[in-house]
Formats: structure tokens, sequence, C-alpha cells
């Protein structure tokens, strides 16, 4: 598993035409421009911040795309693989909190999946946060939210039209109940949209005193 960071070089078009793309066309430049054919098969999430891009993936990069600088590649396993259950992490993670709504069943007789729906207030996300902890392998010991933002997409009216979803930015420590849940939770990504940037978690142990 590998974690990469570029740099979106806006004094070139094509980093300028990065910046201002939405989740979608963004995940589309991932997928095909920097992995190529094969991009289904390397688990990847992604995260954009500003002017910086994390990609994680269980392969390296194919292609560095015009507009893209890279910063560094590095194996994500080996810091993973120092952590042992028990250990206390600081965190950081971009992620949807959501509930689903249940929905009346169809003309056909079937019920169709739950929509889901931000959750609203602050206690309800952490606490869906927590749920996420008690199956993935950590336990949250503090954790504040420092920001939420809403990124709109587009879609053919016939196909729905245009819609928002919010992101809630969490930070804070935790603490590993079970490394190998852990382990598998990083690789695969907290929470839905993880094709739009969410999921990806960060994590630094936590400084001595």
């Amino acid at each position: 598993m590998y974690l990469t960071k570029y740099h979106i070089d806006i004094r070139s078009q094509a980093g300028r035409q990065l910046l201002s793309s939405d989740r979608q066309e963004l995940h589309h430049i991932i997928m095909g421009c920097v992995f190529g054919e094969t991009a289904k098969t390397h688990h990847i999430l992604f995260r954009a911040e500003g002017e910086n891009l994390y990609i994680q993936s269980d392969v390296p990069p194919k292609h560095h795309p015009e507009g893209l600088t890279l910063i560094y590649t590095q194996d994500r396993d080996l810091p993973l693989s120092r952590l042992q259950t028990g250990d206390i992490v600081r965190f950081n993670l971009m992620a949807m909190p959501v509930k689903a709504l249940s929905q009346p069943r169809g003309e056909n007789g079937c019920k169709p999946r739950g929509k889901r729906v931000f959750l609203k207030w602050p206690e309800e996300r952490m606490n869906w946060l927590y749920q996420k902890g008690e199956k993935g392998g950590f336990s949250l010991l503090s954790c504040t939210e420092t920001r939420r933002l809403p990124y709109h997409f587009h879609r053919y009216p016939n196909k729905g039209g245009n819609f928002t979803l919010s992101f809630m930015e969490f930070t804070g420590q935790m603490k590993i109940t079970d490394i190998e849940a852990f382990r598998k939770t990083i690789h695969d990504g907290i929470g839905p949209e993880r094709s739009f940037g969410c999921g990806l978690l960060f994590v630094l142990p936590r400084s001595s005193t």
C-alpha cells in the first residue's frame, strides 16, 4: 500500500484545470491518467487539499500527468507495521457521516436502497465515527470537527440533476483496539463517497511527553 503526494502546479493550464475540477472529474483523472486501464484493481483512495493531492493505492502511480508535480511516494505498510494494539495515534479524516432513510416499495414490490442523508447534529456524527471504530479496530479518545465542506456535483437532468454533498473533517486521537482490523480500515477507507475524496485516514503516533 502506497501513499503519494502531488502538488498541483497552478502555473500551468493543466494544473489550473485540475484545481478547478469537480470531484467527479478529479476521480476520472486519477483513475484514467494516473493509473490507467488497471485502476479499478488498485483500491484507490484520494484527498484533495488546496494545491495538494494525496493518493493511496495498492501500487505506485503509473503516470504523472501534466499539471501534477510528484512530491513523494511512500510505502505505507512499513510505518503501519510498527503500530500495535493499544497504541494511541493522532488522526485526520475527511468523511461523509450519513444515515440511510427507508424508502417505500416500488410498483414492482421491490424495496429500493435507503436514501443516504448527511447527519445533521454533531452528536450524531460523533456517534457515527465511534461506531465505525467498533468494527474498524479503534476507539475515539478525542475528536473535533474542524470544518464542513460542501461540494457541488453536476448531473444530467434525466439522471436527477445537480446535487451537493457535505464532507466533514475530523481530527483528534484514537486508540488502536484491534491492529488487524485497523490496518484494514486504513486500506479500505471510512464511510461512503470514497470515489469522490472521502475516507482516507491519516495517522501519526502520539508524541511522547
